[in-house]
Parts: C-alpha cells; sequence; structure tokens
C-alpha cells in the first residue's frame, strides 16, 4: 500500500476526524505515542507512514478501542 493509497488516506481521514471531534491537538497525540507533533502532521498530511504501533497507541489515546471500531475499519480500507 503506498501513501496515496485510497484506503490508506480514508483511514488517516477517519483518525483525524475521530481526533478532531474530541478537540484533541496534535502535539496532545505527539506527547502520548512518543512522536514529535511534526510527525504527528506528515502523517496526516501523507508525508510520513503511521506504523501499526502508532495507529494502536493513537487509538487508545482518543479512547477508541479497536476491536469495537473493527468493522468501521474494514469498510474503510476494503478496496473501492
Amino acid at each position: 500500500m503506498r501513501f496515496y493509497d485510497k484506503r490508506y488516506r480514508r483511514l488517516i481521514h477517519w483518525l483525524v476526524e475521530e481526533r478532531k471531534k474530541q478537540e484533541i491537538k496534535q502535539n496532545d497525540i505527539a506527547e502520548q505515542t512518543g512522536l514529535g507533533q511534526w510527525q504527528m502532521s506528515k502523517i496526516e498530511r501523507f508525508e510520513r507512514r503511521m506504523d501499526a504501533l502508532e495507529f494502536l497507541d493513537y487509538l487508545r489515546f482518543l479512547g477508541l478501542d479497536y476491536s469495537e471500531k473493527l468493522e468501521e475499519l474494514l469498510e474503510l480500507t476494503e478496496k473501492k
């Protein structure tokens, strides 16, 4: 999957929407995940790839249970 793969982009857009709904700043997530704010910004602008562990940390920080969101996540990553 490339950075510009539609599935990856949908997944990142979904994470950003969830973060904004909770009025959480990039810097807050960056501090909790051990990344710099600039790295979070690059991820959200598709300039840096988010790895699986960062993804799970991001979900946990937002209080999202990936097992409860699995169906939604699978729909986001279906090929269309």
